[in-house]
């Protein structure tokens, strides 16, 4: 299992979402980026 997080590319910056539910995608309007 540790080498399958290590394969994972992870998002970092405007390419990443911060989820309140990590089973609910976040709606484009309320990006973290788009309201800085």
């Amino acid at each position: 299992s540790m080498k399958r997080m290590g394969a994972m590319n992870v998002l970092t910056g405007t390419q990443g979402e911060i989820r309140k539910k990590c089973s609910v995608i976040n709606n484009p309007d309320s990006l973290l980026h788009s309201s800085i």
